[in-house]
């Protein structure tokens, strides 16, 4: 399956635009610690304590590193999380931590040896080295006989190729799936024929059939089409919080440092109230109007807005802690942290949960910092009466 020259050219058009808001920046964190073993090999954490430089040693990189270009290439060994933006992107060598790619063509060499997870938007994906948990949307996925992935596989597009071993659970939906090596675990899977042999699956098989050719195709556009209206809307929100109103957008950071639990507090209320409050005013004469905007208004915070309002204040953290608090910076780790998310929520089961959490933090950020903004006003009122 092909995608559509609009879809390319939009893709391609949000990376221009994402490229064009930050210069290429590297950089990491000392304090993680290389892992060698499957058990140990947990997501790498993003220490608060970070050391900053602005050159990569050819020979190792102890930092959190992020890059961006036409074409980019590690060939060298990296402590840290990696974060990519690129046309082209080849991975030759060990990296200790979380890899986050948005590109085009996507290539893990033989000598890769991924730690953690690797979180992957492009368009083609060849895997021949080793990666621990594999996250992926695209067009066409090849795993070669080389290639390894050491847990799991969660992963859609048109088509996949996967010829190297999975260590547990694979789950998948793809057009077309071709299957030759060893999965350990449980496969999940959707197609449009039942194309993996018994044999080969050590677990379970769960299997749902793609009817037609139509609906099949249909369903993987559905994945890139969200991710693209997601991918949109966010950065519009981004870009209107972080350069309009930048004020509200170190409140936000405020509220997720010192009022996390209130906050959530805030947005479990909201999630649950604001539905009630609505078909109470429904049951009027004069409140379905105003019922439906509310509703209207609640939802599209819910499926279209959360994710940015969430990512901002983690991102404005980060930068705050390395030390690099630039609106450009906040813009380029926000838009990361929304693409990070959407393939978190894609995941099976967890993804519910995912969701579930990134709105009510996103509700309880928003309704923290409304009622907050009342309480000073009313305190400022009392104290000027006095």
């Amino acid at each position: 399956m092909k995608f559509s020259k609009k879809l390319k050219y939009s893709l391609l058009l949000i990376c221009i635009a994402v490229l064009m808001l930050a210069s290429t920046i590297v950089y990491a964190d000392n304090t993680i610690q290389p892992r060698t073993t499957e058990s140990e090999a947990e997501v790498a954490p993003i220490s608060a304590d970070v050391s900053t430089t602005n050159s990569v040693s050819s020979n190792n990189v102890t930092n959190d590193l992020y890059l961006h270009d036409s074409s980019v290439t590690i060939d060298y060994p990296v402590t840290g999380n990696v974060f990519i933006l690129a046309n082209d992107v080849n991975i030759n060598n060990r990296i200790v931590g979380n890899v986050f790619v948005l590109a085009q063509n996507v290539n893990i060499q033989s000598k890769a040896y991924i730690n953690s997870s690797l979180f992957v938007c492009a368009e083609n994906v060849n895997i021949d080295g080793y990666v621990f948990d594999l996250y992926s949307a695209t067009n066409k996925l090849t795993v070669s006989d080389n290639g390894r992935i050491l847990r799991d596989i969660t992963a859609c597009g048109g088509a996949l190729d996967l010829a190297g071993a999975v260590s547990r659970n694979a789950n998948l939906n793809f057009e077309n799936i071709s299957v030759t090596s060893s999965i350990n675990g449980n496969l999940s899977y959707s197609a449009k024929s039942e194309s993996v042999s018994p044999e080969l699956v050590n677990g379970e098989i769960s299997f749902k059939e793609m009817s037609s050719n139509s609906q099949s195709a249909n369903t993987t556009m559905d994945y890139l089409t969200d991710l693209l209206k997601i991918l949109i809307v966010s950065m519009i929100i981004i870009l209107v919080i972080v350069l309009a109103i930048p004020k509200f957008a170190e409140k936000e950071q405020k509220i997720l440092e010192n009022k996390v639990a209130p906050s959530i507090g805030y947005g479990a209320i909201a999630l649950i109230a604001i539905p009630i409050i609505c078909f109470i005013l429904f049951c009027t004469v004069l409140g379905i109007m105003p019922a439906l905007s509310i509703l209207f208004a609640y939802l599209f915070l819910i499926l279209e807005m959360v994710s940015a309002i969430v990512a901002i204040p983690i991102s404005k953290i980060f930068c705050t802690k390395i030390n690099k608090n630039t609106k450009g910076m906040t813009i380029l780790i926000s838009i990361l942290l929304v693409i990070v998310i959407w393939l978190l929520e894609q995941i099976p089961v967890v993804g519910n949960i995912i969701s579930l959490l990134v709105a009510i933090l996103g509700l309880g950020i928003l309704s923290y910092s409304v009622f907050h903004s009342k309480i000073e006003s009313k305190d400022k009122k009392v104290k000027k009466d006095k």
